[in-house]
């Protein structure tokens, strides 16, 4: 991940195959850390494409946990929006970022978070993921970039604010 001299983190946060880790975002005078979307091409497959390629890009996962096993992911704001005039939060750029994504992870811990403006999902837990907890975060937005922005009506279907599960075409894409 990335951080600016005087301003927030961007995602794109990718943590694998790790054991006992945690990433707690108390920073200076208990605020928290805040993780910040990025831009990205906004691209979806073109609707004549083979059905496991229906999907979004994953360049727009903001913290990704791939074969984790206890991790835990506290106190952290976790914003979608891209600001390109940071850090003045006037302007703000709905993309298509989803925001915590786990999968093939067990035992793990998300709590006490902001969740909030994700393009699509703001959490999800999929593929193999499994006793991983969820619990007194704030989640709002989510599905920002999908219902609100994207033209194509064919695509208005992902805004959970908690997805469990995988989609069955992506079942046989892993």
């Amino acid at each position: 991940w990335n951080q600016t001299d005087d301003g927030p983190y961007y995602g794109n946060i990718v943590i694998k195959n790790r054991r006992n880790f945690t990433l707690r975002g108390l920073i200076k005078n208990a605020q928290r850390a805040v993780i910040l979307g990025l831009p990205n091409d906004e691209l979806y497959p073109p609707e004549s494409a083979n059905p496991v390629e229906q999907h979004p890009n994953d360049k727009g996962i903001l913290i990704k946990v791939v074969n984790g096993d206890n991790i835990t992911l506290e106190n952290l704001t976790v914003d979608g929006f891209y600001y390109p005039d940071f850090p003045a939060l006037d302007r703000k750029v709905s993309v298509l970022n989803r925001l915590i994504w786990l999968q093939r992870t067990t035992n793990s811990r998300i709590i006490g978070n902001i969740v909030k403006n994700a393009g699509g999902e703001c959490i999800r837990l999929r593929t193999a993921s499994h006793d991983n907890e969820v619990a007194y975060n704030t989640i709002r937005g989510c599905g920002y970039y999908q219902f609100k922005i994207q033209p194509l009506q064919r695509l208005w279907k992902n805004g959970e604010g908690i997805y469990i599960g995988t989609d069955p075409y992506q079942i046989r894409a892993n």
